[in-house]
C-alpha cells in the first residue's frame, strides 16, 4: 500500500509539472471560495465514481479519450467536486492500474496543483484516517508556495485540517508559510521574528535522526521546545506540538511540554498535537 502511494505521489508530482505549463482555465478565486466554503461532508458520488472506474478500465486510447470527455462533462469545470472523489476512488482501488488512475486523470484532464488543494482542503477535517491519507497523498504534488498563494487568496484562517496537515509535512516550514499568510492573530514574538531558536531544534532533529545528538544538544533543544509551547504566537506552540509528537526523544525530556500542547486553548494547536497518525 506505502508503494503505491509513493508512487502515485510521485507521478502527480511530474504530471503536474507538465500540466502547470499549459494550466487549463480556473473559476474566479470568490467562485473558487464559495464553494469551499459550502463544502459538504465527503461522500462517495456514484456516478463520478463508475465514471472514474471506466477510465481505469479502458483498454485503448479512444476509449480512454470517450470515457475521460465523459468525465470532464459530468464535474465541474474547476474540479473541486472531482478531486476529493480521486481519494474516495483510491480507498477501494485494487491493483496498480486502478491505483495509478488518479494521476492518470489529472495529467489528461489538466487538473492543476491549485485545483487539487482546493479540491483537498475543506475535506481535510475528515476524522477518518484512511480517507484523511489519501486525500494528504493527493497533496503529495502541491507545493508549499501553491499553498502560500491559496492562504493568501482566502484571506481567513486556514482550515485546522490543512494547518495539521503542513505541521506534520514540515513543522518549521509550516512557521514560515503560515506567518507570510498571517490570520492577524498572532503576535509577533522574538521567536517567530528571530529563526535561531526554529533552527537549534531543526538541528537537534536532524542529530537525532543521524544517531549523534548529545545529551546537551537534546535537553537544549527540549528547553527550547518548553519554551515555544508557551509563546503567544500559536504558531511556534504548533510546532512545539508538531515536533513533540514526531521526536520522542525530545518530548521525553520534559513530557509537560507536549502535554501542555494537547490542551492549548487555539484549536488549531490542539489538532496538531492530537492528528492520529494515518495506517
Amino acid at each position: 500500500m506505502r508503494t503505491r502511494h509513493a508512487a502515485l505521489v510521485a507521478s502527480l508530482a511530474a504530471l503536474l509539472i507538465a500540466a502547470e505549463a499549459s494550466p487549463s482555465p480556473s473559476p474566479s478565486h470568490a467562485t473558487a471560495h464559495a464553494a469551499e466554503a459550502a463544502a459538504p461532508a465527503l461522500r462517495r458520488d456514484p456516478d463520478v465514481q463508475a465514471r472514474i472506474a471506466a477510465v481505469a478500465r479502458a483498454t485503448s486510447e479512444s476509449e480512454a479519450a470517450a470515457v475521460l470527455a465523459a468525465l470532464r462533462a459530468a464535474v465541474s469545470p474547476d474540479y473541486s467536486d472531482l478531486v476529493p472523489q480521486l481519494a474516495l476512488f483510491l480507498l477501494d482501488s485494487e491493483g496498480e492500474r486502478a491505483g495509478m488512475t488518479p494521476a492518470l486523470i489529472v495529467s489528461r484532464l489538466g487538473v492543476t496543483r491549485a485545483q487539487i488543494l482546493r479540491g483537498v482542503a475543506p475535506h481535510l477535517d475528515t476524522p477518518d484516517p484512511e480517507l484523511r491519507a489519501q486525500l494528504e497523498n493527493l497533496l503529495g504534488a502541491v507545493e508549499l508556495e501553491d499553498v502560500r498563494v491559496y492562504l493568501t487568496e482566502r484571506g481567513t484562517s486556514p482550515p485546522d485540517g490543512l494547518v495539521r496537515y503542513l505541521y506534520g509535512r514540515s513543522p518549521a516550514g509550516a512557521v514560515a508559510l503560515l506567518g507570510a499568510a498571517s490570520d492577524g492573530s498572532a503576535r509577533a514574538s522574538g521567536a517567530a521574528t528571530d529563526a535561531a531558536p526554529i533552527a537549534e531544534v531543526e538541528d537537534a532533529r536532524s542529530a537525532l535522526a543521524a544517531g549523534r545528538a548529545s545529551a546537551e544538544r537534546t535537553e537544549r533543544a527540549a528547553t527550547t521546545l518548553d519554551a515555544l509551547s508557551r509563546d503567544p504566537d500559536w504558531r511556534l506552540r504548533a510546532y512545539a506540538a508538531a515536533v513533540l509528537r514526531a521526536e520522542p526523544g525530545l518530548a521525553a525530556v520534559d513530557a509537560g511540554a507536549f502535554a501542555r500542547t494537547r490542551q492549548d486553548p487555539d484549536a488549531r494547536v490542539r489538532a496538531v498535537a492530537t492528528a492520529t497518525p494515518p495506517r
